[in-house]
């Protein structure tokens, strides 16, 4: 369905956090502190709970946030928002704000830990960027 292709060398700081927001709500690892823990939201006094939650094991030492997919080169991933696990290089899917049907792209798109970042160009395709190494454009398999 995908693959990914070596575009460019770019070196950037790994995002060493486990709170990522998609519009007002959040990603977060499984495992709060407290049971009922909300996220705070700064636009209002009510905090809002993480839309997905994902297991911290295996590996795996933080989200790395990314973009909802608005490209038209896959139209079958429209309205999808992609992460990355930095450590594990592990690279996830959800679809919408509403955090339905998470999906694992690992197989197809990771080009291994140290996922540092993610871009979007001007036609709403996506980018994955290790801090190591190069920027993968995410395009279709031929």
């Amino acid at each position: 369905m995908c693959a990914i292709v070596d575009s460019d060398k770019i070196h950037a700081p790994p995002l060493r956090r486990s709170l990522v927001a998609l519009n007002g709500r959040s990603l977060r690892f499984k495992g709060r502190s407290a049971p009922c823990e909300i996220i705070a939201d700064p636009c209002t006094s009510v905090g809002q709970l993480p839309v997905v939650e994902y297991a911290h094991f295996g590996g795996t030492c933080s989200i790395t946030g990314g973009y909802m997919y608005r490209g038209s080169a896959l139209p079958a991933l429209v309205g999808n928002y992609f992460y990355a696990d930095f450590c594990a290089g592990s690279v996830h899917s959800i679809q919408g704000p509403s955090g339905a049907n998470p999906g694992d792209w690992t197989n197809l798109l990771s080009p291994g830990a140290n996922i540092s970042s993610f871009g979007q160009d001007a036609r709403g395709e996506l980018y994955i960027v290790q801090l190591d190494g190069p920027v993968w454009r995410i395009v279709p398999k031929p």
